[in-house]
């Protein structure tokens, strides 16, 4: 006699514009049953007192073997299910290999968003290092010409900032 635990994953599209359902599904049913997921699970303490975890070669393996997931192409659900002989056991696989999904997928969404913070403010330096550049060129042009008329330093630097752009583009 085989029991059989269910736990369903709702997904929630990233709001970046980009992404197709459809493959971000596929990737995150992917990522659901990964060796890395799998193996957080088994790591997990209830699943540590799971008798014969601790003997197997390779309990991530046999785990992400054991899982199956449903879903259908409009659904935003992904239904996760593992069998087993005891119920408890079941139910305790299933728990832990959904959580440490969760706990991926929220660490993997921490570092999107720390890399495209850091990405932000490289850019807003690379900005402001620019602008630094520009004052200085219409600084050293001001000097080397001898002027300091407000609208011709204005001109000078405008066209500076032209030719910089140009090259940068």
């Amino acid at each position: 006699l085989q029991y059989t635990a269910e736990r369903t994953v709702t997904l929630t599209l990233p709001n970046d514009g980009t992404t197709e359902f459809g493959r971000f599904k596929e990737s995150q049913i992917h990522d659901l049953t990964s060796y890395t997921v799998a193996k957080a699970a088994v790591a997990m303490k209830d699943v540590q007192d799971i008798p014969g975890i601790q003997t197997s070669k390779d309990p991530a393996t046999d785990l992400g073997t054991a899982v199956e997931t449903e879903t259908t192409s409009q659904d935003q659900n992904i239904r996760v299910k593992i069998s087993d002989q005891d119920a408890k056991v079941a139910q305790t696989l299933v728990n832990a290999l959904v959580d440490a999904y969760l706990e991926n997928a929220k660490v993997q969404k921490s570092q999107s968003l720390k890399h495209a913070l850091e990405a932000a403010h490289r850019e807003r330096q690379d900005a402001i290092d620019a602008q630094m550049r520009i004052e200085e060129s219409k600084n050293a042009l001001a000097q080397k010409v001898g002027f300091n008329d407000p609208e011709t330093l204005q001109k000078t630097a405008e066209d500076i900032r032209r030719e910089y752009t140009a090259k940068t583009n």
